[in-house]
């Protein structure tokens, strides 16, 4: 059997203390959320930053070989140059 003390009591804490709870809740859970967007924000921007970087290095890449390539020829002309002269 309940008492009625101890049903009082009860009634009291969920009066008082229930919607502090909730309100608690509530402020937490946006928090939470508040949390998750600013990440995937954040990890949209760094996914954006990482994309931009891999195409300058891409980009970075094809102009080495294209200059490689261009040393590699003048090489081999100043190579026959050379040639043609001590001839």
């Amino acid at each position: 059997m309940v008492h009625r003390r101890t049903l009082s009591c009860w009634t009291f804490v969920l009066e008082t203390g229930a919607p502090k709870f909730l309100e608690t809740l509530a402020e937490r859970e946006e928090l939470i959320k508040s949390g998750i967007e600013n990440a995937e924000k954040a990890q949209n921007e760094a996914k954006a930053v990482l994309e931009k970087y891999n195409k300058k290095l891409a980009d970075a890449r094809i102009e080495a070989a294209e200059i490689r390539e261009a040393a590699q020829e003048k090489g081999k002309q100043i190579e026959a140059e050379m040639k043609a002269k001590s001839n």
